[in-house]
């Protein structure tokens, strides 16, 4: 029983990559020549913040950063990483520059995590791909040639991208301050949530109820949002048994499949991405792992017709 039809998955979501893409672009001449981006929400339309105000469209449509149909633009970056992973290892021309394109639409999200990402993957396809060396340290001196020309045709890009790895550790909170930055709630504050946590708690989970306890009683802004990434999620709500047991499943993922490199990326940029966003059951995650599960079925599928066949000849 087979229940990913990878092919048609991919079909698909290429597409909907194009148009994403082609939007982005749009956005971003939208906001040089008037200083007021196209905005790919609607009002009417429920998102996993629920509904949106036209004010926050208004908002969005002023900010510094497109985001394409996505409320934020690293939604968008973790919804593009997979077509690049899948398009660099196919060994034709035309999908590899494919991949370099969109490369580049992540780059210009000015996301952190972008960045990280892309830095991932290629690193990957430096290590994994059949291209000879040469071609390799071309790619590597041309995209660090670009990227170079980009700031220095657009420094606010460079200044975005330096300001978001500050936040890392630029947290000047106090009890009930506002000195906490996206970089240290992303990364770091949920931690600090699960160590105030009683111990058979923190190994075994804990309610919603439990939570929103220690949340009211932490120096941290927990009144403000409820932010945590996916490694946090699962340590507060599930406990460190089956935080341990679900990594132990995405790393047997990868077992048996060095051949198959996208399932490595995919499974990699998966893992970093829980230590950094909220990615633990939400659309992006499914999306990456429908495209890893798909090509361990048609592993699957491949050997059992093989072993059917040298059965029959038998």
């Amino acid at each position: 029983f087979f229940c990913v039809d990878v092919e048609l998955l991919k079909k698909y979501y290429f597409r909907t990559v194009l148009v994403c893409c082609v939007f982005f672009v749009a956005q971003e001449i939208s906001y040089k020549i008037s200083g007021v981006r196209i905005s790919g929400l609607v009002s009417f339309l429920p998102t996993i913040y629920g509904k949106i105000s036209s004010a926050y469209i208004r908002m969005q449509q002023t900010i510094g950063r497109s985001a394409s149909f996505f409320l934020e633009p690293s939604y968008f970056a973790q919804f593009l990483f997979p077509y690049i992973a899948l398009k660099m290892f196919t060994g034709k021309p035309k999908d590899l520059r494919a991949a370099v394109v969109v490369s580049l639409i992540v780059f210009l999200t000015k996301t952190g995590n972008g960045v990280l990402l892309l830095v991932l993957l290629w690193g990957g396809w430096l290590l994994y791909s059949n291209y000879k060396l040469p071609v390799k340290i071309f790619g590597c001196l041309f995209t660090i040639l670009l990227a170079m020309t980009m700031f220095v045709i657009n420094s606010d890009m460079f200044d975005a991208l330096i300001g978001r790895s500050v936040e890392l550790t630029s947290t000047s909170n106090t009890y009930k301050g506002d000195g906490e930055t996206s970089g240290f709630i992303r990364i770091f504050r949920g931690y600090y949530l699960y160590a105030d946590l009683p111990l058979f708690n923190q190994l075994f989970g804990t309610t919603s109820e439990l939570v929103q306890k220690y949340m009211k009683n932490s120096v941290f802004l927990w009144n403000r949002d409820h932010f945590m990434n996916g490694v946090q999620m699962l340590l507060i709500y599930n406990g460190l048994f089956v935080c341990f047991l679900y990594f132990r499943h995405l790393l047997l993922l990868c077992k048996g499949a060095w051949r198959k490199k996208e399932v490595i990326l995919l499974v990699g940029c998966f893992i970093f991405l829980m230590f950094t966003e909220s990615y633990y059951l939400c659309s992006r995650s499914l999306l990456t792992l429908l495209f890893v599960y798909g090509f361990i079925q048609d592993d699957l599928k491949k050997h059992c017709a093989t072993t059917i066949y040298f059965g029959k000849r038998v």
